[in-house]
């Protein structure tokens, strides 16, 4: 080796550790990234499927009853829906007995 690449090695001994370094935190931060939109997007495929559930129940109550629930309890009461109040709101708007009501789920967080 050359005095001159040899002294530079002396005078920089961290930068062979800094470069795989870098790369690592690199990589880490995208998958910190990545995991956060994951959840983000799982979250909302949940809260869609909560909907359609309670839409489903519904229009399942109007097929055997003739009229749509007055209310997201008797859903709850009677077609076994779960309502998960610590993590989503629930709005039900009730239009009338053959008319479908407004249902819309939201995530608390």
């Amino acid at each position: 080796m050359t005095k001159a690449f040899t002294n530079q090695r002396e005078k920089r001994p961290f930068m062979g550790v800094l470069l795989p370094l870098a790369f690592f935190c690199m990589v880490l931060v995208f998958v910190v990234i990545g995991v956060g939109v994951i959840a983000d997007t799982t979250a909302e495929e949940q809260r869609a499927v909560v909907e359609n559930a309670i839409l489903r129940s519904a229009v399942q109550c109007y097929a055997l009853e003739g009229v749509y629930p007055e209310d997201i309890s008797y859903l709850a009461s009677h077609y076994s829906v779960l309502l998960d109040t610590e993590k989503y709101i629930y709005h039900y708007r009730f239009l009338g007995n053959n008319i479908m009501p407004q249902i819309s789920v939201f995530n608390l967080q």
